[in-house]
């Protein structure tokens, strides 16, 4: 049974290195025939994402701090991503899942998912709106499947077509966050000119 799981994880994780090749016509974002939910299509997904993006060289040059990936309000999606991500190197850094409980914690992430209906507690919710105000400004990835969330100034959204999942891109949010996305990546999404996102409130 150890051994079945080992060769499971294997197989999602080089399926998060092939993802890239099959984003142009979507893959489904119901569960898959070898079992895998729609968090671990997510998870490839974001995992490529990391791959196609080029952070500022303030960041580049921080070799010895691991690369932060935060998720907000879906505990499936960090295990994924964990499994996924367990023992392997990102920009040449080891990468820590880290789960988002308040805006704050998101400024030490360089990615961070953004579940619908996220929560700071199972009693206080956080909106979208808070979460974004917190990286903004920042080269931080946000990330997706919101209604609108493109025009709240997030940069990259999900979105099913039929029983495909797919994924848009808002360049101009981005830009914004000083993220440079690979021409590969823009040329597979749905790309957005959602105009530059709203400016971060007054401190």
């Amino acid at each position: 049974m150890a051994s079945d799981c080992a060769m499971s994880w294997r197989r999602l994780l080089c399926f998060a290195f092939m993802t890239a090749g099959l984003l142009a016509s979507g893959v489904r974002a119901q569960p898959t025939s070898d079992g895998y939910s729609a968090n671990a299509i997510r998870a490839a997904y974001l995992v490529n994402f990391i791959h196609f993006t080029e952070w500022p060289a303030a960041f580049a040059d921080e070799t010895n701090a691991p690369l932060v990936i935060g998720v907000a309000g879906n505990r499936e999606l960090e295990d994924y991503l964990w499994r996924t991500t367990e023992g392997k190197l990102l920009h040449g850094r080891k990468v820590r899942i880290l789960r988002l409980l308040v805006p704050s914690d998101a400024t030490q992430c360089r990615l961070i998912y953004i579940n619908p209906a996220p929560s700071r507690t199972d009693a206080v919710p956080v909106s979208t709106e808070e979460w974004l105000q917190a990286v903004r400004g920042k080269p931080v990835l946000t990330v997706s499947q919101l209604d609108n969330f493109l025009k709240q100034g997030g940069i990259i959204n999900f979105y099913t077509e039929g029983k495909n999942l797919h994924f848009e891109i808002s360049a101009d949010a981005a830009e914004a966050a000083g993220l440079r996305l690979s021409s590969r990546l823009l040329a597979l999404a749905r790309v957005v000119r959602a105009g530059p996102p709203p400016t971060a409130a007054a401190r």
